[in-house]
């Protein structure tokens, strides 16, 4: 960044400056990182003549956000003046002291004047980020610039500031026309700050891979136009985790390859601020042909801006609800990812080494096939149909396949009945072979209306309602069977049961599900072990000090329904023994998760 350091060097040179610079750019692009990591570095290392003598330079770094009162800002250089102040006892020393001026009725400009030593030399360097993330409900946005302009034009000292002004209001504007003198726009390449980030890890096999894959995360990140430093951090930072959770040496490589994309698309989706409903369109990503629906839907229209983004890497993409549930909410279904990640691995095996395939790839881009070979082809392909060789991803897409062979009239060849009935079976046999498809249950099997709408899509619709009934049965029956396994977990008092349920990804189901009646009439009879249990798995699904998880209305009915049970109990307790402690605490939980700043969804 050398236009900064530049325009900084001449400013240093200067005495008795009377005004301050600027460095902005967008939310995120790394400008804090650059300022902590880089910028204080080296401007600790220029001299500044004071009284004759040589010093170096001290920047200060005072972070604006969350503080309550312009009258912080000498609190937050006294910090950065005086580390120590930053330890708890002190810390409590100097705030008693606020607090007891408060109880004396003192007025917040003499409190200013009594604490108004500042420490501060010539030598420092005010450094003030985040200005446009103060919460102008809390703070006098005029008062505190104010306070910034006395270090700058009475004090003389050296001051930058750090922000996003790209929405300024009239306050920030006529200080800033005042006040400031240069503005340098914050620019650096992702790559650079790529190289950045990995340098401060270790050097592990994870480091080795993010070596490896720069070239693909830089260009998920360039096709998603997206610039944001914080994401990417998060996406090396988190997804070392799903990294090292795959234990397969056969296809290692190639399973965390299609992982990281997965990850990468919908992450980048997720962080721009696309919600759910948005974001399940990514399923239909990887088959979409780039045509809109006729009827131009809002759903159609985000799809089709995701095929212009991602052009080039949507073949690699593959939706994966277990690493979106993780990306979302970070916590992963050990025994959904196990399932997960070996159905990759099965994929690898069928498409590199059987000769279905093999056929099946071949298919893929059928208009490839030799002219001599379609009709073995073919008759090949419907044997392994028969045989339930392949997955319900591979038949959605085969069928869609041969439905546009049909379309085009390629040797006579049709979706008659008798092959449609084949489709059927062995989606069927599939299906119950598999069990439940979260897949399916997304609705990422479908695919986008296409060039072959009138023709294809009728037909192509019904198949996939076909596969959607059988899988809505399943997953009624295994929602039967999560319901009655709890619930005889909790008659039999099986704590270790009861755990395992409520540890798992199931256990939101079970709160949107359950009786709390019923619930409640099992817990009163428990013992400790049991109550411990159940109360494990709340903190689990909402931990302490934790805002902004995303609950359902159906949970916030169990909970208010329990906590009401629990509170009645408690009341009516002629006599409270030492077991009702456990109820307390119990409900001292539910009332902190009523209270918590939630999500609410639908």
């Amino acid at each position: 960044m050398e236009e900064i350091k530049q325009v900084i060097d001449k400013y240093l040179q200067e005495k008795d400056t009377d005004y301050a610079i600027m460095i902005t750019g967008e939310w995120g692009c790394g400008k804090t990182y650059y300022v902590n990591n880089a910028l204080k570095n080296y401007l600790g290392k220029k001299k500044c003549c004071v009284d004759n003598a040589d010093e170096y330079f001290k920047p200060l770094y005072i972070s604006l956000y969350g503080i309550s009162d312009a009258s912080d800002i000498n609190m937050k250089i006294l910090d950065e003046l005086f580390p120590l102040l930053k330890f708890k006892p002190l810390f409590l020393i100097r705030h008693g002291f606020s607090s007891f001026l408060n109880s004396k009725g003192i007025d917040k400009k003499t409190q200013k004047e009594i604490c108004g030593f500042k420490g501060i030399k010539c030598n420092n360097i005010l450094i003030f980020d985040d200005i446009e993330r103060v919460n102008n409900k809390k703070v006098d946005i005029k008062e505190l610039l104010g306070v910034i302009n006395q270090y700058v034009e009475h004090d003389h000292l050296k001051v930058v500031l750090i922000c996003n002004d790209e929405k300024p209001d009239d306050v920030f504007r006529e200080f800033k026309e005042k006040t400031i003198r240069y503005t340098i726009k914050f620019q650096r390449s992702l790559s650079a700050s790529y190289d950045d980030i990995i340098s401060e890890r270790g050097k592990d096999e994870y480091y080795n891979n993010l070596i490896k894959q720069k070239e693909l995360i830089i260009n998920a990140f360039q096709c998603g136009k997206c610039k944001n430093l914080r994401t990417l951090k998060f996406v090396m930072d988190a997804f070392e985790e799903i990294y090292n959770k795959v234990q397969y040496n056969k296809y290692k490589a190639e399973i965390q390859k299609s992982l990281l994309v997965s990850f990468l698309l919908y992450a980048i989706e997720y962080k721009n601020g696309n919600d759910s409903e948005k974001l399940k369109e990514l399923g239909k990503l990887r088959f979409y042909t780039g045509y809109l629906d006729k009827n131009n839907d809002k759903k159609q229209d985000y799809l089709q801006k995701l095929y212009e983004k991602y052009e080039r890497i949507r073949h690699d993409y593959n939706y994966y609800p277990v690493v979106n549930n993780y990306i979302t909410n970070g916590f992963i279904d050990d025994e959904e990812f196990d399932k997960q990640i070996k159905e990759i691995y099965d994929d690898f095996v069928r498409y590199e080494e059987t000769p279905e395939g093999k056929l099946l790839k071949l298919f893929e881009d059928w208009k490839m096939i030799d002219d001599d070979q379609f009709a073995v082809y073919i008759s090949e392909l419907i044997q392994y149909i028969k045989d339930v060789k392949y997955s319900i991803r591979a038949l959605t897409t085969l069928y869609h396949q041969l439905l546009v062979i049909e379309y085009y009239g390629i040797e006579g060849f049709k979706v008659d009945d008798k092959l449609e009935k084949i489709f059927r079976d062995s989606a069927y046999k599939r299906e119950h072979q598999d069990g439940f498809n979260l897949y399916i249950e997304n609705d990422i099997y479908q695919l986008s209306h296409s060039l072959f709408r009138e023709q294809v899509n009728e037909r192509y619709d019904a198949f996939i309602n076909y596969i959607e009934e059988i899988n809505r049965a399943l997953r009624a029956a295994g929602e039967k069977d999560l319901i009655d396994g709890f619930m005889d977990a909790l008659t039999k008092g099986d704590s270790d049961k009861i755990t395992d349920y409520c540890n798992s990804a199931n256990f939101q189901f079970l709160l949107e599900n359950l009786n709390a009646n019923d619930v409640f009439d099992l817990l009163i009879t428990s013992n400790k072990n049991v109550v411990r249990a159940l109360l494990g798995g709340f903190y689990n699904r909402f931990p302490d000090r934790v805002s902004g998880i995303a609950i359902s209305s159906k949970e916030i009915t169990f909970i208010n329904n329990l906590r009401n049970l629990i509170n009645d109990y408690l009341m009516n307790l002629k006599v409270k023994k030492v077991s009702s402690i456990w109820y307390h605490i119990f409900m001292n939980k539910l009332d902190s998760i009523i209270g918590q700043n939630n999500v609410v969804a639908s």
